[in-house]
């Protein structure tokens, strides 16, 4: 494809000519099969269930989405926001909900993930060991599996 006669590839060579939502809206219009949820259908079905979690529960709550879902709904709640740049995966977005408002605190934080990325750099390799016969306060790193 070209656009301004700059040849582009790829998800982020798109991002120069359009937003997170943009892209996904013209991916949902070039889908012969009619099956890509674009970014009105993701919208209404995100909104629809934030509208009840919000409704039902008191305190905090914890979403895991994917990062189109995220500039979908940041688009739509927030529409004078610029996204700048990509979201980024595994990124955490905050927001605050009072009185029927939301108020973005945070948006696309990866820091977490440099101090980790920092931290584990210095390390070889990691073992993860999930062990469902017994409270893991129990766990000795000697014993036998």
């Amino acid at each position: 494809c070209e656009m301004n006669n700059d040849t582009y590839s790829g998800y982020t060579g798109l991002y120069k000519y359009m937003d997170d939502v943009e892209i996904a809206a013209e991916i949902a219009k070039r889908d012969e099969t009619g099956e890509t949820e674009g970014p009105v259908k993701l919208w209404n079905r995100f909104k629809q269930g934030l509208d009840e979690l919000v409704s039902k529960e008191e305190g905090n709550i914890l979403l895991s989405t994917s990062s189109c879902a995220i500039a979908v709904v940041i688009k739509n709640l927030f529409p004078n926001f610029k996204q700048e740049g990509l979201v980024e995966n595994c990124s955490i977005t905050v927001l605050s909900y009072e009185n029927g408002i939301y108020t973005l605190e945070d948006y696309n934080n990866i820091t977490y993930r440099n101090i980790g990325e920092e931290h584990f750099s210095k390390i070889w390799f990691v073992i993860i060991v999930i062990d469902k016969r017994k409270d893991m306060k129990e766990y000795n790193p000697s014993q036998e599996w």
